[in-house]
């Protein structure tokens, strides 16, 4: 396959980081003072309200309740309008940029409507910090534990959080690096089980059950890392937040847009999740391109993405396709834009160009509600839909993610052993 190596050295004041993205036909120049380098990566307080007294009516339903019926629960008044997880794993070459961030996030928390919380993995040994922030102070700790790769430390802290701070609104940030297709999060030294990566499948079924428990409405998911936008991952966090924001291609460091979004946050106590991603895609300078989508329609994904595959597996024959690729983690691990793909796959093999069309149109009209550009990435615009897909090349590459459930509900692995078979360019 034709193969381009661009190498782009990003200069800062503290420091210089050398990128290496293998990219086919299409660029991005991520405008930050230092590019993410995840192209190539692989080595306890609580404030109170007082509960309303029931009414009248109320304690006469209560009296007359059947036996054995629970009096329906007084909902307590949320402490705080706002709370914002952050979660920071940085035990890697994003070290650097840690203090930073969290000093950004401590300048924009001015209101005392809205908490933050950053818990972050720094290289040195002795656990991981946690850093509680409110408009007053900010209180720094100490956990045992140096796993920040390890999905049930990430969820006993979203769970400590959510128990600590009753919140009307929770805003959850995924920062680092993003891996391979299910990798999230790296972790490089002091894991007792040498685990590097989190899993976005793990962690999806563990959101799902983190949004029931959770006292407050869940608007925004932000998975702030590289390459997190694409069907298979997005399709793994189902059933979560109300909307999620993410990048199907590289992120910058350490990004621009914490303290002017928290401020902001503090004046809009009903913010939609959208308009929060909005906001932040305003605010940034370091990213190429950011996307919002609504999450309740991720459930229609497989479906519609059969109605594609179906028009190809109708044929006997297929011919392979060669397209531009957009995130690379590792050298045998693809990833493309699903528009480039499915509308060359529809051109070469002569069929399926309606359901593509329907498709992308559904993307555009249903399923976004942002795909936003930034700097030179703009001119990219026309060719690229905002969301990326896997491409595996060989039969063992398939196999790699047989347990994701994008797979495991739709015919994508049909497909991709029925190309696999062909060979590129040419029918069989």
């Amino acid at each position: 396959m034709f193969q381009v190596i661009i190498v782009i050295l990003l200069r800062s004041k503290k420091v210089k980081l050398s990128l290496s993205i293998f990219i086919l036909s299409c660029l991005f120049l991520v405008s930050s003072t230092v590019s993410c380098s995840c192209g190539t990566a692989s080595p306890t307080g609580e404030k109170k309200s007082d509960a309303a007294k029931p009414d009248a009516k109320a304690q006469t339903a209560k009296s007359v309740a059947k036996p054995g019926q629970p009096a329906e629960k007084e909902k307590k008044k949320p402490d705080y309008d706002w709370g914002v997880i952050y979660y920071m794993p940085y035990d890697n070459n994003l070290e650097q940029f840690g203090e930073l961030i969290i000093d950004r996030i401590r300048q924009g928390v001015v209101s005392e409507k809205l908490v933050a919380a950053v818990q972050a993995d720094f290289s040195d040994k002795g656990g991981m910090y946690r850093y509680t922030i409110t408009s007053k102070d900010m209180k720094k700790t100490r956990l045992k534990s140096d796993d920040s790769a390890d999905e049930n430390r990430i969820m006993e802290y979203m769970n400590w959080f959510a128990k600590k701070f009753h919140c009307k609104n929770y805003i959850v940030v995924f920062l680092n690096h993003g891996g391979k297709l299910d990798e999230t999060s790296l972790d490089l030294r002091h894991s007792p089980k040498g685990k590097r990566w989190a899993s976005g499948r793990v962690l999806g079924g563990m959101f799902r059950k983190f949004k029931k428990d959770l006292p407050g409405n869940w608007p925004l998911l932000f998975l702030q890392q590289c390459g997190r936008g694409s069907l298979e991952n997005l399709y793994s966090f189902r059933g979560t937040a109300e909307y999620i924001m993410s990048s199907p291609v590289p992120v910058g460091a350490p990004n621009t847009y914490y303290t002017d979004v928290i401020k902001w946050l503090s004046g809009k106590p009903d913010a939609t999740g959208d308009a929060i991603a909005k906001k932040i895609a305003e605010e940034d300078d370091h990213y190429s391109l950011y996307t919002c989508l609504k999450t309740e329609k991720l459930d229609e994904l497989p479906k519609r993405l059969d109605k594609i595959l179906n028009r190809f597996l109708e044929k006997n024959e297929l011919t392979r396709v060669r397209v531009p690729i957009i995130f690379r983690p590792e050298p045998w691990e693809t990833i493309t834009d699903a528009k480039a793909l499915f509308q060359e796959m529809a051109k070469k093999n002569g069929t399926g160009k309606s359901e593509v069309d329907d498709f992308l149109k559904w993307l555009s009209d249903e399923f976004f509600t942002m795909v936003r550009f930034h700097g030179r990435a703009r001119r990219f615009s026309s060719r690229l839909c905002g969301v990326s897909i896997y491409h595996p090349l060989s039969s063992k590459d398939i196999k790699r993610y047989s347990n994701l459930y994008l797979y495991k509900d739709g015919k994508l692995p049909e497909l991709w052993r029925k190309l696999v078979s062909s060979p590129p360019g040419k029918k069989k």
